[in-house]
């Protein structure tokens, strides 16, 4: 199987004639009422490392890989009011190794959802070769958390290429 890191390290689909010439997605950002649970939340149920820059504004990214392709995914910005709630689809996902371990966390974060500030924790569904459940947090932000059969892996799917 191939790895995310391998596909990134070959730079598969990188255009020529693009006007940006990028080597990784750098980041991501979100609004939040409350920095303090957010950063609970990413932290504690999401296993990210958080560092707070400024006052009301923190980065955040996955702990795992600090490589080469180590980057900030997450920036947060506290927000006294959110005027546009995402809809679930427009989510943050987390790809984990096994069925077990996206029922593991399913179950944590239900017992957990108010220290969380979660609205919802949606049940584990299968579909289409992807074992996942989506919660909603205080700030009406998605999160996914999903284990990808191996064929239908995102780096597996970048490998591929387009359809002839």
């Amino acid at each position: 199987m191939v790895t995310l890191a391998e596909v990134t390290a070959k730079r598969i689909g990188k255009a020529p004639s693009s006007v940006v010439k990028p080597v990784a997605l750098g980041r991501g950002t979100m609004a939040t009422r409350d920095l303090a649970l957010t950063r609970k939340f990413l932290e504690d149920a999401l296993g990210m490392e958080c560092r707070e820059t400024a006052p009301g504004h923190l980065l955040a990214r996955h702990r795992g890989d600090r490589g080469a392709n180590s980057y900030w995914i997450l920036e947060v910005t506290e927000a006294p009011r959110i005027d546009h709630p995402q809809k679930m689809l427009n989510h943050w996902g987390f790809e984990v190794a096994t069925r077990a371990d996206v029922e593991r966390v399913h179950q944590l974060l239900t017992a957990n959802a108010e220290a969380y500030g979660l609205r919802r924790v949606h049940p584990v569904k299968a579909n289409h070769g992807s074992f996942s459940f989506y919660c909603e947090d205080v700030d009406s932000n998605w999160w996914e958390v999903e284990c990808r059969d191996a064929e239908i892996s995102y780096a597996a799917s970048v490998a591929k290429g387009d359809p002839a």
